[in-house]
């Protein structure tokens, strides 16, 4: 395949298992790549690798090995996203404060602006693309840009959700190993009634995190608030079952 320049890991990093190297060689794996080489081969950064298998879905993928280019491997060049599990993804985007916009300023601007140039285009398209190529300097100069990290990827649950989860888990796999016909609807009723508390429990505190994520930090409720109240997080009984014949069927 070629070269893969990796700055933030190195040859020394590799060869001594740490976390990157150990995150490079699960990324390897997980995408049918393989080291062919003992040694760096030009600086330390630069890793080379080989296709196992081209089975494997990427975001883009096009050929380097045309006439113009002036490179010493044959193959392919390709993007794509390697996400380490277990290990959320931090993504900083760009947020604009329009309400901190200085909006006598920017119309000050945009009056000034000789806007003849979008009629030289005749598709709507292309006059909408100048229109934006337009404005963007001007936004960016009186819109204050906010940089906002957002994760994505495992969710860290508190204990009580984990414990749910747990009981779930260790019903299902009760229900499985069972081979008897009578003792198998018992405990599928009881893998429905954890997995749905659990299920519950958990989509209950990812909404928390959202409306977390969407409001100030400084919002005084705290998850802890919301834990008290027990109907965010009661047990969703299937229809005409009491809570205690669930209770009788749980023992």
């Amino acid at each position: 395949m070629g070269d893969f320049n990796v700055p933030d890991i190195h040859w020394p990093n590799l060869t001594a298992q740490s976390s990157h190297g150990r995150a490079l060689i699960d990324a390897c794996r997980e995408f049918s790549l393989k080291q062919i080489v003992d040694v760096p081969t030009r600086n330390e950064n630069a890793i080379d690798l080989v296709f196992l298998s081209v089975s494997v879905p990427y975001s883009s993928m096009e050929s380097i090995c045309g006439p113009t280019d002036t490179c010493d491997h044959h193959g392919v060049q390709l993007r794509a996203t390697i996400i380490r599990k277990n290990n959320p993804r931090l993504v900083r985007r760009l947020r604009r404060k329009f309400d901190d916009t200085n909006n006598e300023a920017l119309r000050a601007e945009l009056s000034n602006t000789d806007w003849n140039f979008l009629f030289a285009a005749k598709v709507p398209s292309e006059q909408a693309e100048a229109f934006e190529d337009a404005m963007l300097p001007a936004a960016r100069k009186f819109h204050r840009v906010v940089s906002v990290r957002q994760r994505f990827g495992q969710v860290e649950y508190p204990p009580f959700v984990t414990r749910a989860l747990s009981r779930r888990d260790v019903a299902f796999r009760k229900l499985e190993a069972c081979l008897d016909y009578t003792e198998q609807n018992k405990l599928k009723a009881r893998w429905k009634l954890f997995s749905r508390n659990a299920d519950m429990k958990a989509k209950r505190y990812q909404q928390h995190l959202v409306m977390q994520a969407a409001t100030s930090t400084r919002n005084p409720k705290s998850f802890g608030d919301w834990a008290k109240r027990p109907s965010m997080f009661r047990v969703f009984l299937p229809y005409g079952m009491t809570r205690k014949r669930a209770r009788i069927r749980l023992q």
